[in-house]
């Protein structure tokens, strides 16, 4: 986006260089008609005066000529150039009329990105959330296992301690076996 900033900045300069131009050439066209004016009132006095006034004003006008064939050949540069100069704006501006379009179709993408990374960013905070819920869950899985490790331990130790009442706690370690297996089958779920 910012070669294509820096692009229309460059097109735009180049275009009014060359406004400049023609600005400069249609003001030499304006000075040549104006010397073009003065020889024509020269050459009407010289028909008026006296011969020797003619002859000065002869070879001012064939000097003025002389300029004038220099303007005229300027002149056509000029208007070659001011054609050329137009031709160039023209293109100028059609490149910066598709620069624009550009940019405008960058913009949109870049606003249906930023739209899109909004609702990744509301998805992650709704993952974190469910992630601190299933880690605080699991936590709370690992303490009942840890609990229940402790007190098969305790009853275990019970066992060891009192053979007469084996069959007793023998059931009631089975009872806290199949509680130990149904909490890791819901842990490993």
């Amino acid at each position: 986006v910012w070669g294509l900033a820096r692009e229309l900045e460059n097109l735009n300069r180049r275009l009014a260089e060359a406004e400049d131009t023609i600005q400069r050439f249609q003001n030499d066209n304006r000075l040549l008609q104006q010397r073009v004016d003065i020889s024509e009132r020269e050459r009407s006095a010289m028909q008026h005066g006296n011969y020797v006034e003619l002859e000065k004003v002869r070879e001012e006008y064939q000097s003025k000529l002389n300029d004038m064939a220099l303007y005229r050949e300027k002149l056509r540069t000029a208007e070659a150039r001011g054609e050329d100069a137009e031709s160039t704006a023209a293109a100028l501006k059609s490149q910066l009329a598709q620069k624009n379009a550009t940019i405008e179709e960058l913009n949109a993408k870049i606003d249906t990105f930023q739209e899109q990374i909004g609702r990744l960013k509301e998805k992650f905070s709704s993952v974190s959330e469910d992630n601190i819920e299933l880690a605080n869950k699991a936590q709370s899985h690992e303490k009942k296992v840890m609990e229940a490790d402790l007190h098969n331990k305790n009853l275990m130790d019970l066992v060891a301690q009192k053979d007469d009442v084996n069959e007793q706690h023998q059931l009631k370690i089975e009872e806290l076996m199949r509680e130990n297996a149904e909490l890791t089958l819901q842990l490993e779920a």
